[in-house]
């Protein structure tokens, strides 16, 4: 298998988001120059950082790929 092809796979992640905030995170996305989808997995990418910086306490399952946590 290619192993660029391989880090560029992404996994399917379903969001139920109200209509409000979808307009909201699309004005957002566009004014960015990015899609929704990237816009989202930036945030959340960014919030999930951090939460793991903010000193609070989490919990990492056991069998967690902690390589990716950066």
């Amino acid at each position: 298998m290619n192993t660029q092809s391989t880090n560029r796979r992404r996994d399917a992640c379903s969001l139920r988001i109200k209509n409000d905030d979808i307009v909201l995170i699309d004005l957002a996305a566009s004014a960015r120059g990015m899609t929704r989808t990237d816009f989202i997995v930036v945030a959340a990418r960014e919030a999930a950082r951090s939460a793991l910086h903010s000193g609070a306490p989490v919990a990492l399952a056991p069998d967690a790929n902690h390589e990716r946590i950066r």
